[in-house]
C-alpha cells in the first residue's frame, strides 16, 4: 500500500512539475528606431502551453508605457494551432493590435504592425502595463516567442 501511495504522489508531482501552460517576460531591451534618436523598447515572451493541456496563461507585463509599433509571432519546436489568435490589451481591454493578432499563421514567424479598420498605421496608446492572451490553440506543449516592440 506504501508503495502505491509513493507512486501515486511521484506521478502527481512529476505531472504538475512539467505541465508549464505559462508565458513569461524574458528581456526588456532599450535601443533606438534604426539608428536614430528614436528610442525603442522590445518586450521579449516566450511562451509555453502545458504538457497535457493546449492552453497558455495570459501575461501582464508591467512598468512600461509607450505605443506598440509592431509585434513578431515566432513559432516554437513544437508549433501551436495554425490561425491561433492574440491580443494585447490595455488595462481597460482595448485591443492595442487593433485586431492583427488574429488568426496568426504559425508556420512562420510574422511580423505586423496596428493598423486601423481603415488600414491605415495606428499605434495605440498604454499606460504602465499591457496583457498579452493566447487563444485557440489545441496542440499540447506547444511552444512560441513574441517580441512586442513600443515607442515609449
Amino acid at each position: 500500500m506504501k508503495k502505491i501511495l509513493l507512486s501515486l504522489l511521484i506521478v502527481l508531482w512529476a505531472s504538475s512539475s512539467f505541465a508549464a501552460d505559462e508565458c513569461s517576460l524574458t528581456s526588456l531591451t532599450q535601443g533606438s528606431l534604426h539608428g536614430s534618436r528614436v528610442s525603442t523598447t522590445t518586450a521579449t515572451i516566450d511562451c509555453e502551453a502545458g504538457a497535457g493541456t493546449s492552453t497558455f496563461e495570459a501575461l501582464t507585463v508591467e512598468n512600461v508605457s509607450g505605443m506598440i509599433t509592431s509585434f513578431v509571432f515566432m513559432p516554437g519546436t513544437t508549433t501551436p494551432t495554425n490561425l491561433m489568435d492574440m491580443t494585447i490589451t490595455d488595462s481597460d481591454g482595448f485591443d492595442l493590435l487593433m485586431l492583427q493578432g488574429m488568426d496568426l499563421d504559425t508556420s512562420t514567424n510574422t511580423k505586423k504592425t496596428p493598423i486601423d479598420s481603415d488600414g491605415k498605421y495606428f499605434p495605440a496608446e498604454f499606460q504602465e502595463s499591457f496583457i498579452i492572451t493566447l487563444t485557440n490553440n489545441s496542440v499540447n506543449a506547444a511552444t512560441l516567442k513574441i517580441k512586442v516592440n513600443i515607442i515609449p
